[in-house]
C-alpha cells in the first residue's frame, strides 16, 4: 500500500481539498459510469445478498451509478448515501453530507452492507476502517473497490491485492475481481 505524503496537510486542508475535488467531479462521464456499472453488477452477482437490507454507500458524488444501482437491485432495502460535498443534498434519496471518518453516532451497527469505491480518499485509513466497521452489523459486509493506480492529494492511497487482508485482520476477506486499476473485495465482519 502506498500513501501520498500528507505531512503538509492539516485535517481541515484535507477536507477542503476533498470537497473541492468532489465538486469538480460532480457529473462524471457516462463511459466511466457504464464500465463501473458493469463491473459492479458482475461483482454483485457473486455476493448474492437478499433484498430488504440496510445499505450505506460512502462517497456517492452526484447520486453515483452505485447508489442508483443499489436502489435498482434492492428496491425493498434502505439505501443511504454519504458524500463530503454539500452538493449531495441535490441527490434524490436519503443522503448525508459528512466525512466518512465521522458518521452519525446513532448509526452503530446500522448497515447489513457498506459499499465504497472511495477508501483511497481516506485521510486516516485505519480510522476510516474502524468507523465503517462500527456502522456495519455483526456478520455484515463491506463491499469495497480499491484503487491500484492513482496517488495524489485527493487519491491518498493505492493498493495491491496483498494489502487488503492486512487492513482487515479480524475479518474474512474475499477478493472478487481484479482489474487493471481496481480491486473489488468483500469483507465479512466477524
Amino acid at each position: 500500500m502506498k500513501r501520498y505524503n500528507l505531512e503538509k496537510f492539516t485535517y481541515d486542508t484535507y477536507l477542503k481539498l476533498q470537497q473541492y475535488r468532489a465538486d469538480q467531479k460532480w457529473g462524471a462521464n457516462a463511459r466511466t459510469l457504464k464500465n463501473s456499472r458493469e463491473n459492479l453488477k458482475e461483482v454483485w452477482e457473486k455476493i448474492q445478498l437478499k433484498d430488504n437490507i440496510s445499505v450505506g454507500c460512502m462517497g456517492i458524488r452526484n447520486g453515483s451509478m452505485e447508489f442508483s444501482l443499489f436502489r435498482e437491485l434492492l428496491p425493498k432495502s434502505e439505501i443511504i448515501g454519504v458524500d463530503i460535498s454539500e452538493k449531495v443534498k441535490e441527490v434524490e434519496g436519503e443522503v448525508y453530507c459528512c466525512d466518512f471518518n465521522h458518521l452519525p453516532k446513532e448509526w452503530a451497527e446500522k448497515f447489513d452492507l457498506l459499499y465504497s469505491n472511495s477508501i483511497d480518499h481516506s485521510y486516516n485509513i485505519k480510522q476510516t476502517i474502524r468507523e465503517w466497521r462500527r456502522v456495519v452489523k455483526d456478520k455484515g459486509c463491506l463491499l469495497l473497490a480499491f484503487s491500484t493506480d492513482r496517488l495524489g492529494y485527493a487519491d491518498l492511497y493505492n493498493f495491491e491485492e496483498k494489502d487488503i487482508p492486512k487492513l482487515f485482520p479480524k475479518d474474512k476477506v474475499k477478493i472478487l475481481k481484479v482489474l487493471e486499476n481496481e480491486i473489488y473485495a468483500l469483507v465479512r465482519k466477524k
